[in-house]
């Protein structure tokens, strides 16, 4: 179903809520747009491409956290369906967790 796979974001390992991460995809053979979901079909991509090479683009939402992994799925006109799981090997979703340096306090 694809030949090449292009991930796309914000600079840095994690992507905060409200960022947009997107994937540019190479689609063979006779099909209609794809499909693109994430974190388990909760969210859908977008997009304006009507024919392949097409680029799908997602906010990141309260609530996803994670790896990024989009799911894409793929139709002929004959009504044949495949699918397939492309992971971000660069992002995952959610809040940068910092770490929080233990001290002490002397009280004289």
């Amino acid at each position: 179903m694809t030949s090449s796979a292009t991930f796309s974001g914000p600079a840095g390992a994690v992507v905060p809520v409200g960022g947009q991460v997107s994937l540019e995809i190479e689609v063979t053979g006779n099909s209609l747009v794809p499909k693109v979901t994430l974190f388990n079909g909760a969210g859908t991509a977008t997009t304006d491409g009507t024919q392949s090479p097409y680029t799908f683009t997602y906010t990141i939402q309260a609530g996803n956290s994670g790896p990024i992994v989009y799911t894409v799925e793929a139709e002929d006109q004959a009504g044949n369906t495949v699918s397939a799981t492309i992971l971000d090997p660069n992002r995952s979703a959610g809040i940068a967790q910092k770490l929080l340096k233990s001290f002490t306090v002397l009280v004289y």
